[in-house]
Formats: structure tokens, C-alpha cells, sequence
């Protein structure tokens, strides 16, 4: 996929895990988990845009200075002081993130839970462009040395998401790649939400992962592992979504 969509942002991190392929991580199109830590710990992430425009990571449940917090908004700040709100093609930003104990599981969670991030320059198009991602804190005590917990033998990530792809950063690469008259499309034409067959209300897509029509890779786990599921949604009113088990 990066071979044939190079212009997609991908997020890729090399963890204290280990060399590659081991401690390598990576997300695209909002689904996988980038960011382990236990409770106590603090998240210092390098990161380099190597895209074509300005991306941040704003992180959900840990601390940040306004150095660290990568999200941008009239707040009255001056740039200079928050360089990490805005990061340009081909610069990098560090940035630090202490995980509080309220972060982090209380006394009826299990050892771990779930937290996101994503892309905060122009929220809503940078995360209907895929830029979202899991953060996992474990409690303190209960990590791997790569922040998994240690009473878990497999995680796994779901984003429950309908995407409006008429907000995404790539809608005018896709007509002009995909569709015969880029020009003869009405892209203001609307319909009903679910129902509708116009240009507009079809690029609204329910996806798992950003993967649509069932086409997601699968999960897979072995008789007898001890397999915990984060469940997340952004958005809207129109992303309240349940998950729901078959063979459990």
C-alpha cells in the first residue's frame, strides 16, 4: 500500500522493543496501536512528517505542556511557543508525555485500557484522513518491557467510524484518479444519510479500521489465549456504534 499510495500518511514508530521487524510499529487509516506505556512512565515520541501538508499528535488521557499538546486552535499561543501544534512536511517535533495514574486503569478495570490520538491541525479532515491511533496504558507494576500487559496474550484494535471521505484531505486525488468526468461530479449533491445513492452522501463510509464491505484483515487468536479488544469511536452523532462477538 505505501509502494502505491505514497502521498497517505503513515504512521510508523521504532519502540525500545527491539530492532525491526520487532520494534516496529505502525498505524494507517486509524486502526492499530502505536503507543504502549504503564502507569508512572513517560511517552516521548519523535516525530518526522514526512506527508505532503501539516500533521500533529494530540493525545487523549496522559499530560502535556502546550509544546506537547499538538493541536491547533485559537487559544491565543503564540506559534514559536507550540511548535508542536503544526509540524511541517519534512520537519520534526519530540514530543513528551508523563502518564498520570488516572490514566490508567482504576481498582475495577483490567490490567490495561485504551486511549487515542490523531492528527489536530484541521481535526476533522486530518482524522477522516485515517490519523488516529490507539494509546494502551497498563497498570503500574503489570508491563511487558514493550507496555503490553503481561496477563494478556493478545490485543486487539477496533475503530468503529463512519467516515465522511467528502472531508478527507485526498477527495480531489480520488476523482481525479478514479473517475472518468471529475468535472461532471456535483460534489455538493445530497441525499438521505443511509439510503441516499448521491456523490456526497456515498462518501459517507462505515468502516472498522478504515477497512469497508468486510475486507479488514483478520484477527486472529488461538484456543485458550487470553485476548483483550479496545473499542473506539470519534465523531459525531451519526458514530454511535456497538461491537458485537460471534464463538465466544
Amino acid at each position: 500500500f505505501a509502494r502505491r499510495r505514497p502521498d497517505v500518511p503513515l504512521h510508523l514508530g521504532v519502540t525500545e522493543a527491539g530492532l525491526p521487524p520487532d520494534g516496529i510499529t505502525k498505524t494507517r487509516l486509524a486502526f492499530e496501536k502505536l503507543l504502549a506505556d504503564q502507569v508512572g512512565d513517560t511517552i516521548r515520541v519523535v516525530f518526522k512528517n514526512n506527508a505532503s501538508r501539516p500533521y500533529s499528535m494530540h493525545p487523549h488521557g496522559v499530560f502535556y505542556d502546550k509544546n506537547s499538546e499538538g493541536a491547533l486552535y485559537n487559544d491565543g499561543v503564540p506559534m514559536a511557543q507550540k511548535p508542536g501544534a503544526e509540524v511541517p512536511p519534512g520537519k520534526t517535533h519530540v514530543y513528551t508525555w508523563p502518564v498520570p495514574e488516572r490514566a490508567g486503569p482504576g481498582p475495577n478495570d483490567p490490567s490495561s485500557l485504551g486511549w487515542q490520538y490523531h492528527s489536530h491541525v484541521k481535526e476533522m479532515r486530518d482524522t477522516n484522513s485515517g490519523l488516529v491511533g490507539f494509546i494502551v496504558v497498563t497498570r503500574h507494576g503489570l508491563a511487558r518491557p514493550d507496555g503490553t500487559p503481561k496477563d494478556v496474550d493478545r490485543e486487539f484494535f477496533n475503530l468503529y467510524l463512519m467516515y465522511n471521505e467528502n472531508a478527507s484531505w485526498y477527495l480531489e486525488h480520488n476523482l481525479n484518479t478514479y473517475c472518468r468526468d471529475p468535472k461532471g461530479v456535483d460534489r455538493h449533491e445530497r441525499g438521505p444519510l443511509i439510503t441516499g445513492t448521491t456523490f456526497a452522501t456515498s462518501n459517507f463510509m462505515c468502516a472498522i479500521n478504515g477497512y469497508l464491505f468486510c475486507t479488514m484483515p483478520l484477527m486472529t487468536a488461538r484456543q485458550g489465549n487470553r485476548v483483550r479488544w479496545y473499542v473506539a469511536t470519534m465523531g459525531d452523532f451519526n458514530n454511535y456504534h456497538t461491537a458485537h462477538w460471534h464463538g465466544n
